[in-house]
């Protein structure tokens, strides 16, 4: 029995025969462990970035110097994580959908799966090294990482709409597989917390001196190190007595030992933890999918001659997407209403830990603990919007999942505009968990059950590639924004304006009961999974039927990666 065997009872998605379901719930615990990651990473990136530019100050003693004009780079920190966004999303417009050709039209789609999870693991080992003198390296990986990751998404999605041809089944997968890396974000948000809260002092360099008796001049000649914002000289404590605690501030009395020095940020101290964690996390639940669970594909295409496989990818996406405005006008439709809906949804990460930290003045455990909140919550709505959608249908469900989305994020600004209004954060943090909850597992759903067969790895690289044509657009308009003094809450609105967007362009879909019957005209070409192929999916898992697929395995062994 391999590790496979052992790891499948703890797994909620193991009550399907199909190994390649219980690989696809694995492969989302380490992305979503990976997007909780890179949230911490953000945090402490913003921090950094105030530092160097010489607005960020001690949060407990002095707060952020509100007349900062420092600049990193040219910009604003606060527009750093909104910057590195609209980068990610050029470079995923402008290649995903090749990498989707690619796969089909070759046998390299589990290769490609394993070596970008490999490069994201190896990533985040070196991104575990941040500090305030390798930010701007860490800020740089940052953008590779995010890249890498949506290549990986182009290859795990390609393997979904092959695990059933059932749409109730499909539905039960995409919502239990999303519950799971909602899980295991949860999980890893109170791990992380919980380390940071026992090991690391996050009042950033308190610390409490008995001096009652001491005078001041007596340790003028000694070394003191303060932090950040208390740049004291001599004079500033001449003749005086300290007593009591000094907040932010490290005295070393004669006789008490080494000189202190200053203390780590602990958003970077945090950050550090999370990727350790991630590390041993991803290497894990990348491992066991890809190298036990995952089988490869043969090429669904072949390759014309003299056309190399880069120009084949723009050819194909040429073609591709006129058959499908042609043949499949509703897939063309959904795509021009995910395009807009996946450029909100990516880009509120972004722009809610930037909002939190500039307007609402979050601390880092702060900013994890709303996260908890939304993730938790999106739990619950998985589940339930799972039961709303068999019973209304993915699409009707759809769209009310942009009515949700678009609704909650207009209204948010007018209820949480300042530090008074934390507790206002959390409320929002539920509905918008419960947002997450549902609209992404109906969005694949609904896009997995009008796709024509035959083509998965490039349609679902197309998908991606809608999702990413417009997401530099949301973070380029709230940096510009932000650039030109315009006061933030008015981004979250224009945020909300593109959920509004996608809904009125999903209405004109169409029927979507006779785009699903079209599509499933086209099913017979599709390359499923064994167990999927034979029609069982419930029951007992056997692991023995591993040997069904080509299980890649003894590649990893040969170093064929």
């Amino acid at each position: 029995m391999g590790i496979s065997g052992i790891i499948c009872p703890c797994n909620p998605c193991c009550k399907w025969k199909n190994p390649e379901v219980t690989a696809w719930a694995l492969d989302a615990s380490a992305r979503g462990a990976m997007v909780i990651s890179g949230i911490f990473l953000g945090v402490a990136l913003l921090s950094a970035a105030k530092t160097a530019a010489g607005c960020q100050l001690n949060d407990d003693l002095c707060g952020e110097d509100p007349e900062c004009t420092g600049k990193v780079y040219g910009f604003k920190p606060s527009s750093l994580l909104s910057i590195m966004g609209m980068v990610v999303g050029l470079l995923a417009a402008c290649t995903m959908p090749i990498f989707g050709a690619i796969v089909d039209h070759t046998n390299l789609r589990w290769k490609i799966g394993a070596i970008s999870a490999f490069l994201l693991v190896a990533i985040n080992v070196v991104q575990a090294s941040i500090s305030q003198s390798t930010w701007d390296l860490v800020a740089f990986l940052q953008i590779a990482a995010p890249y890498i990751y949506l290549v990986h998404c182009v290859v795990q999605y390609a393997y979904l709409p092959e695990l059933t041809n059932d749409k109730n089944v499909l539905s039960d997968i995409t919502a239990q597989c999303n519950m799971w890396q909602f899980l295991t974000q949860v999980g890893y948000i109170i791990v992380v917390v919980a380390i940071t809260t026992f090991t690391i002092d996050t009042s950033r360099g308190d610390l409490i001196i008995d001096t009652t008796h001491a005078n001041v001049n007596t340790v003028m000649d000694e070394k003191i190190a303060l932090y950040d914002c208390m740049k004291f000289t001599r004079d500033d404590f001449s003749q005086q007595n300290v007593t009591g605690s000094v907040t932010g501030v490290l005295l070393t009395l004669p006789g008490a030992g080494d000189v202190a020095t200053k203390k780590h940020d602990s958003s970077i101290s945090t950050a550090q933890v999370s990727q350790i964690l991630l590390v041993i996390w991803s290497g894990i639940f990348f491992y066991i999918p890809w190298a036990e669970m995952f089988g490869s594909r043969p090429a669904l295409h072949q390759k014309p001659e003299n056309e190399s496989l880069i120009m084949l990818g723009f050819n194909r996406i040429r073609t591709t997407v006129g058959q499908m405005r042609s043949d499949y006008n509703a897939v063309f439709v959904l795509l021009c209403a995910i395009s807009f809906a996946e450029a909100a949804a990516n880009a509120f990460t972004t722009i809610a830990v930037t909002y939190c930290d500039d307007v609402m003045k979050f601390k880092s455990t702060e900013t994890s603990m709303l996260i908890l909140v939304c993730l938790v919550c999106a739990v619950p709505g998985s589940v339930l919007f799972s039961k709303l959608t068999k019973k209304i249908g993915a699409h009707k469900s759809y769209m009310l999942s942009l009515v949700w989305w678009g609704c909650v994020t207009a209204i948010a600004p007018l209820f949480m505009n300042s530090p008074e209004h934390k507790t206002n954060a959390y409320f929002f943090g539920i509905l918008w968990g419960l947002g997450f909850g549902w609209i992404y597992p109906t969005q694949r759903a609904l896009y997995c059950l009008i796709i024509p067969g035959g083509q998965e790895s490039e349609l679902m690289g197309i998908y991606i590639f809608a999702g990413q044509i417009l997401v530099w657009l949301p973070p380029a308009v709230f940096t510009l924004m932000n650039e030109v003094d315009i006061p933030m809450p008015f981004g979250m609105v224009m945020l909300a304006g593109f959920f509004f967007i996608a809904l009125s362009i999903a209405y004109g879909m169409g029927d979507f009961e006779l785009a699903q019957m079209k599509a499933k005209e086209t099913h017979g070409k599709r390359v499923m999974g064994a167990v999927a192929e034979a029609g069982g999916y419930e029951g007992e898992s056997d692991t023995s039927r591993l040997s069904d697929l080509d299980m890649p395995s003894d590649k990893i062994l040969n170093n064929e990666l």
